[in-house]
């Protein structure tokens, strides 16, 4: 019965993310209220308390959950295969991909009141933080046999680059550069950064001690 109970509510939680997701995206974290997020549930406010305290522990709930989604696909990938293509085709189907210069407008929106709200600016680094170690994960597993394998100073680098290239492709296209321009453009500058670690030289070693 207790393990019942405990799934109905991981059900409920995960659903109240969902619609928190939903009403975010529409109205913009600053503009949700709980009782909006309660409509959209089908619950009352009240009820939706008994879940979550406030709208940023359903911003962190979204967080996690999308980045277990992330992990999950990501999982699949395996070493010797078009892996960035794979990536690339990920940030295709995902639903937060712009397609448009405003359907990317939530996210700046969330970022911008990051800047001025100290508990929603720490979701979004501890989001990044993971995000980044997810693809220095990633990274570190479609490294094929023969390469020299990247040390964890150079995978967080990397990933930290990937990031970056990642959300700024992501920018442009939100100041109106078509997806396809800017897919092939990141699809370009991702080889290329693992080309130039790959041409690095391996960390020197220490000269033999003198005998």
């Amino acid at each position: 019965m207790a393990k019942v109970v405990s799934d109905y509510k991981a059900q409920a939680r995960e659903r109240i993310a969902r619609c928190g997701f939903e009403v975010f995206s529409k109205k913009g974290y600053r503009k949700t209220t709980m009782e909006a997020i309660a409509r959209e549930v089908g619950v009352s406010k009240a009820d939706l308390y008994l879940y979550y305290d406030n709208k940023t522990d359903i911003l962190r709930e979204i967080q996690k959950g999308s980045q277990r989604e992330l992990r999950e696909h990501l999982a699949r990938f395996a070493p010797g295969r078009d892996w960035i293509e794979r990536f690339l085709a990920l940030l295709d189907g995902l639903a937060f991909t712009p397609v448009t210069p405003g359907s990317w407008a939530p996210w700046f929106d969330l970022l911008s009141e990051g800047m001025s709200d100290p508990k929603v600016g720490e979701v979004l680094r501890v989001d990044n933080r993971e995000d980044r170690k997810i693809l220095a994960e990633l990274v570190g597993r479609m490294t094929t046999e023969g390469d020299r394998k990247p040390s964890p100073k150079e995978l967080e680098e990397l990933s930290l680059i990937f990031s970056m290239l990642i959300f700024g492709a992501l920018t442009q296209v939100a100041l109106g550069v078509p997806w396809p321009e800017a897919r092939r453009a990141l699809r370009r500058s991702l080889e290329a950064s693992l080309e130039v670690r790959a041409r690095a030289p391996s960390a020197a070693r220490p000269p033999p001690a003198s005998e």
